[in-house]
C-alpha cells in the first residue's frame, strides 16, 4: 500500500477519501510519493532530481484539471509550485510536501483554453513556432495567435 497521506502547511493530515475524490475528477494523472513514476516525475529537463518531495504531483491534461488543483490546494492549505518546463534548476517548479501543478505535458487544447480563460496577457517562453521546429514542445500557429490577440 503506498503512503498517500498529504499534509497542509500547518501539519493536518488530509484525509485519504478526500485525496481519492480529488483524484477522480481530475482528466490527468496523479503521482504521490512511493510510486513507481514519483521519482522520474522529479526529474528536471538536464535529468537531475529535485531535492525537494512534494506531497503529490498533478500532470493536468486540462485546463479543468488546473482549476481543481488549485480549489483542493487553497481548500487543504497546500503550498502550490507550478512546473511549465521543468528547465528551474533552481527548484522553482518544485516544493516540500505540498502539490505541484505540472503543465509540462499539457498540449495545444489546454493552452488554448488557458488563453481563452485568461483576463491578462498570456507569453510563450521558452518556445518556437511549429512552422520553424516541428516538435511537441513548440507552439501552432493559432496557439500564436490566440495569444498575440489576449495583448
Amino acid at each position: 500500500m503506498l503512503d498517500t497521506t498529504l499534509f497542509s502547511a500547518a501539519g493536518k493530515a488530509i484525509e485519504e477519501a478526500a485525496v481519492r475524490k480529488f483524484e477522480a475528477s481530475l482528466l490527468g494523472d496523479i503521482i504521490l510519493p512511493g510510486s513507481e513514476r514519483y521519482e522520474q516525475a522529479r526529474q528536471h529537463w538536464i535529468g537531475i532530481t529535485d531535492p525537494r518531495r512534494p506531497g503529490v504531483i498533478v500532470r493536468c491534461a486540462r485546463t479543468a484539471d488546473v482549476v481543481r488543483c488549485i480549489d483542493f490546494s487553497r481548500g487543504n492549505e497546500l503550498a502550490i509550485a507550478v512546473r511549465a518546463g521543468g528547465h528551474s534548476a533552481a527548484g522553482d517548479s518544485f516544493c516540500d510536501g505540498g502539490m505541484v501543478i505540472d503543465l509540462s505535458h499539457a498540449g495545444q487544447r489546454t493552452a488554448l483554453e488557458a488563453i481563452d480563460a485568461s483576463e491578462a496577457p498570456v507569453i510563450f517562453s521558452h518556445n518556437a513556432a511549429y512552422g520553424l521546429r516541428a516538435s511537441r514542445r513548440t507552439r501552432r500557429d493559432d496557439e500564436l495567435v490566440a495569444c498575440a490577440k489576449k495583448g
